[in-house]
């Protein structure tokens, strides 16, 4: 007698149970937490993808690079994931929990996102959205260049001038000097000027 089986299609990947979100420097750092009962050795863990909502106008986009959090300028590249053994706040029925983390430097200065984390499982099979956080990002906003920038030679060297841009927030300047190279002929850019107690704060 044969008898033949047809597996059942394995469910959709469990979302977040937990996400995370905290102001950090020029960007948003975003945090979650999920469980998935079919990762029992490091690797191929869940991959996650960022929603981001801007709350005012509605407008959702996708968070697929994050900023390395390094001290050294480096390209974005995805978001990092990783496993520890779960803790009193996972499901109880989880030995394993993978947590990630995703340093969102490409949102709008001064602007309330909603984000909420989508898991992808290693069969393929996607998550309903984890748990939504809200944050705010800080203000990324470059301040308006300097106008009426002069110069004039006086005996300790060069004083420079300038009108202040319109910016309320701007809380001090930085001066480079130009020099150029004797063996290459290039320009090179140093920071190099001093201000006194006699000197307006656009008089270096």
């Amino acid at each position: 007698m044969e008898i033949t089986l047809r597996m059942a299609d394995r469910p959709e990947a469990i979302p977040a149970f937990k996400t995370t979100a905290h102001r950090l420097d020029e960007g948003v750092m975003v945090g979650w937490s999920s469980v998935d009962p079919w990762t029992v050795d490091e690797q191929p863990l869940p991959t996650y993808r960022i929603v981001r909502t801007d709350t005012a106008i509605g407008e959702t986009d996708i968070v697929d690079k994050r900023k390395p959090f390094t001290s050294v300028d480096e390209p974005l590249d995805d978001p990092d994931a990783y496993w520890t053994w779960a803790d009193n706040d996972a499901p109880l029925s989880a030995r394993k929990r993978v947590n990630g983390t995703c340093w969102d430097v490409r949102g709008e200065s001064e602007t309330t996102y909603e984000y909420w984390v989508v898991t992808t499982d290693r069969c393929g099979h996607v998550s309903q959205p984890g748990p939504p956080v809200t944050e705010t990002t800080p203000d990324t906003e470059h301040p308006a260049p300097v106008q009426d920038l002069t110069a004039e030679r006086v005996p300790l060297g060069v004083r420079l001038t300038w009108t202040p841009p319109a910016d309320a927030d701007v809380t001090g300047y930085h001066v480079w000097k130009g020099v150029i190279g004797a063996d290459s002929g290039e320009t090179v850019w140093k920071e190099n000027c001093w201000s006194g107690s006699s000197l307006a704060r656009t008089e270096p």
